[in-house]
């Protein structure tokens, strides 16, 4: 360090500059050796500066060494980090998946729970409703008891007896079986007794609920089930009362009160997911529902007649109802719906010419509010027509809305004039005792018809017989073993046709008193006596 001085450097020069005396100079070399010392403390300071400095720069060069052994195995562990945040990424990346397909799954869990939900409380209204039809107990009706008993019965073996073909015996049971249920309605709800019974016919969709509903007060008017699909599963008599009221009809003759929510789930696809046919138990439901401008008539809501479209519709059984209900009504409205038929279906007039009979029938062309009012002229004529030539007696033809409750256009009588006429006084009683009567009169006709077949048997025998005598000769062995069968064929005929006709006879006339006499004691006195006359088989 006393290199860098200049103090021990300078200080033999300035002692012998010192010596010298001139005048001045002394004061000179002090100064100058003022400022020697303070450059020399100055350089001292730099010195001890620098190895300070020195000293840091060691300190920190040692510092930047462990620093770059630190940042290799931090760049290490930073690229340890990044594979793992990698690794991580697609992990988070995995469960994200996983936890929107368990989102999804637990949603639809939540709507199968919703769903089965739903089910279970269909399924428990489904075995209250069942479990209120079977607990429900109807009332003693002897009377009532002996004709059905009666029917199924000895009426039911006597049929069985007169050997008629099957296509005569099975529409005369199921015919005689109606009968027993009407009567059975008619005992649980003698308000229908005095009522002028229309039958709202027509198939599948078109629009006999809200056909009927249209002519209810306006907070009922949305009580009928009704939809695109077939869904009044169960005839519906509908009449004027002064309270809404609905009742199921069992087939024990009981009934149960129904809630709008129990009736409005009688439809195909309700009673086809009962797995078993609630119409077995419950055959009708009565309905009565403040209906202004009407008082003595009522509605039958069926089911179409039709094959549906719908895979639960039990097409074959609404055939059958739908007939039965036609011929217990003392008029029809036939329904032709117009969103999707511009004129009377085939299969309608097919139905129709198979249960025309002397009964008043009206066409409503209902839904007339979805076609153009220019068009509806041309759709009646058209109807018009095919009814008149296929000789179908009608009263009028409208174009009616339900929606609006409304009728737009009618050819012959208007809807409100025959609703009119046929809101009266009538008697069911009269009605069933007339269908009776016509049924043992055709059992009566289809028996004459059978034996005037065995008759002509033996009127054929005898001819054949004549015939071979002309032929072989009285003598011949051919004649005399013919004749002998022909004699025990005319035996066998003349045996069905004598003894076997007063037999049929007599068991008919039975039938027929048996029956007048049952329904008798069902009703009472009746407006009307029904007809007497002997059931003859001539």
């Amino acid at each position: 360090m006393s290199d860098l001085l200049l103090t021990p450097q300078l200080e033999p020069a300035l002692t012998r500059l010192k010596s010298i005396w001139p005048w001045g100079r002394k004061g000179l070399i002090e100064q100058l050796q003022q400022h020697i010392t303070a450059a020399d403390e100055r350089t001292v300071r730099m010195q001890a500066l620098r190895q300070r400095i020195e000293a840091e720069l060691t300190r920190v060069k040692a510092e930047l060494v462990r620093t770059e052994t630190d940042l290799e195995q931090w760049q290490s562990q930073h690229q340890q980090l990044e594979a793992a945040h990698a690794v991580q990424t697609q992990q988070l990346l995995e469960r994200s998946i996983a936890y929107d397909a368990l989102k999804e799954s637990q949603e639809q869990l939540q709507l199968e729970y919703e769903t089965l939900g739903k089910t279970a409380a269909l399924i428990e209204s489904r075995y209250t409703l069942v479990c209120n039809i079977l607990n429900s107990k109807p009332a003693e009706n002897a009377a009532l008891s002996e004709l059905k008993g009666w029917l199924a019965g000895e009426f039911a073996r006597d049929v069985q007896r007169l050997e008629l073909s099957a296509d005569v015996t099975s529409p005369a049971l199921e015919q005689a079986n109606a009968i027993g249920l009407h009567v059975e309605l008619l005992s649980d709800s003698p308000a229908l007794r005095t009522k002028f019974l229309v039958a709202v016919a027509g198939g599948f969709s078109s629009g006999k609920s809200s056909f009927v509903t249209s002519f209810m007060r306006k907070e009922y008017s949305q009580l009928l089930a009704k939809g695109i699909q077939p869904v009044t599963a169960i005839p519906t008599y509908v009449m004027p009362g002064n309270e809404l009221s609905i009742y199921g009809h069992t087939s024990k003759g009981a009934h149960v009160q129904l809630s709008k929510d129990e009736y409005a789930q009688l439809t195909h696809d309700f009673i086809a997911n009962m797995g078993f046919s609630v119409k077995e138990i419950m055959p009708h439901v009565v309905i009565e529902s403040p209906m202004p401008g009407l008082k003595h008539l009522a509605f039958i809501d069926m089911p179409g007649y039709d094959p549906a479209a719908s895979d639960t519709a039990d097409t074959a059984a609404d055939h059958g109802i739908a007939s039965a209900a036609l011929s217990e009504a003392d008029a029809v409205i036939w329904l032709v719906a117009l969103d999707s038929n511009g004129t009377l279906p085939a299969n309608d007039l097919e139905f129709l010419l198979q249960h025309a009979d002397d009964r008043p029938l009206y066409v409503v062309l209902n839904k007339a509010d979805l076609r153009p009012l220019a068009n509806l002229e041309a759709v009646i004529e058209e109807i018009k027509e095919h009814l008149e030539d296929s000789g179908i007696q009608f009263e009028g033809i409208c174009a009616y809305s339900s929606t609006l409750a409304k009728e737009l256009l009618h050819e012959g009588k208007s809807l409100s004039e025959v609703m009119n006429e046929w809101d009266h006084l009538s008697d069911a009683a009269l009605v069933l005792h007339k269908e009776f009567d016509t049924l043992v009169t055709n059992l009566a006709k289809h028996s004459s018809q059978q034996l005037h077949k065995v008759e002509m048997v033996g009127e054929l025998a005898h001819s054949l017989e004549l015939d071979i005598l002309e032929i072989a000769g009285s003598e011949s062995a051919v004649f005399q073993t013919a004749q002998s069968r022909i004699r025990q064929l005319k035996e066998l005929a003349e045996s069905i046709f004598g003894v076997e006709r007063s037999e049929i006879s007599q068991t008919l006339e039975n039938m027929r008193l048996c029956g007048h006499k049952l329904l008798q004691e069902n009703f009472g006195p009746y407006l009307v006596h029904p007809l007497k006359h002997e059931v003859s088989l001539e």
